[in-house]
């Protein structure tokens, strides 16, 4: 168990391949295990979850909207979780 052990990350990858081109690559599987176990499992944190926003360069104003309202909905739902810990 880590120094960090007890707290909790989500994680933000933007990129400018496909998922598909990335999977594709072996490089998602890889990001996964450096990051998410290699780093932050290690250091003891808990991966709440892993975001991939991909085809950034090309991706349309519709495509940037619904990856905000992803966030948005995501860091209510851990502060709301968070605040109901404290009650």
């Amino acid at each position: 168990m880590g120094l960090l052990a007890g707290k909790k990350a989500t994680l933000i990858h933007t990129q400018n391949k496909s998922s598909e081109q990335y999977e594709a690559s072996g490089m998602g599987n890889a990001l996964r295990l450096t990051i998410d176990e290699g780093i932050l499992a290690y250091c003891g944190f808990e991966v709440n979850r892993h975001f991939v926003f991909d085809s950034i360069l090309s991706s349309t104003v519709e495509h940037r909207q619904t990856w905000l309202a992803q966030l948005s909905e995501t860091a209510l739902f851990h502060f709301l979780i968070k605040w109901s810990e404290k009650e």
